[in-house]
């Protein structure tokens, strides 16, 4: 991972995305369990023009996913379909936060690889590993799986700080 840091620019400019956004990432299955629709639903009540939303993975929703960025017409959801394991690195260095808004997760092992990666990371209260290494306020949000008025307040509380603060979160 530090060989990534600092490649932010060159990255997002790799991925054809936008270099003055702020990036929040969903990593994974496009499912019900993980929440993957919801967030593209909470994401549209996200109101900071900056704000861009990747999604690296792929599942059954996707299509649900599509058209629902599209009836909203939130233009700032990237969907960047399945990547390689040596890939994935990447797209923690070019983001600026981390999503995992799933209804049921035994631990969440994209939680330690966005931390590892000094994101703040956004995560409902059903996401195992949050007990462990998530400090609401500190390192990132926690809100209760299913609500998407509050994933949308979480991610835009993250959004919203200046980046160096941002920053120093992760």
């Amino acid at each position: 991972s530090k060989l990534l840091v600092g490649k932010k620019s060159d990255l997002r400019a790799e991925f054809g995305l936008p270099q003055d956004a702020i990036i929040a990432l969903y990593c994974g299955r496009f499912s019900a369990e993980k929440g993957s629709l919801e967030l593209v639903e909470a994401f549209k009540d996200v109101s900071n023009p900056r704000k861009a939303l990747v999604l690296v993975g792929d599942g059954g929703l996707r299509g649900q996913m599509e058209n629902s960025a599209e009836a909203h017409g939130i233009d700032s959801i990237y969907f960047m379909g399945f990547q390689k394991r040596e890939d994935i690195a990447k797209f923690y260095a070019l983001a600026d936060l981390l999503v995992l808004p799933s209804h049921k997760e035994t631990w969440g092992m994209v939680v330690n690889e966005g931390l590892c990666f000094s994101l703040p990371v956004v995560i409902s209260d059903q996401v195992g590993a949050g007990t462990d290494l998530v400090r609401h306020g500190e390192n990132g949000q926690v809100f209760p799986a299913g609500n998407l008025a509050a994933l949308s307040e979480s991610i835009s509380n993250l959004i919203d700080l200046p980046d160096e603060v941002r920053l120093n979160m992760g």
